[in-house]
């Protein structure tokens, strides 16, 4: 919600607006993130399920986030 009206002393002296963007998108990044995030505790069953069914992928992204680091 928007006040439309200013504190800058401009009386009646307005113009029309043809439209406004507001450019906000940064402040629901972790909102974006946390509705796409699944967190299982570690002493869960389906956290070893997970991470047998993801195990090469983790091995290999792991050897490439180390090989970048180098």
């Amino acid at each position: 919600m928007f006040n439309g009206r200013s504190k800058f002393g401009i009386d009646k002296n307005s113009m029309a607006v043809g439209a406004i963007i507001l450019d906000d998108s940064h402040a629901c990044l972790d909102e974006i993130q946390s509705s796409f995030t699944i967190k299982i505790p570690r002493n869960n069953n389906l956290y070893d399920k997970f991470l047998e069914i993801f195990e090469n992928s983790l091995k290999h992204r792991g050897k490439e986030l180390l090989k970048n680091l180098n």
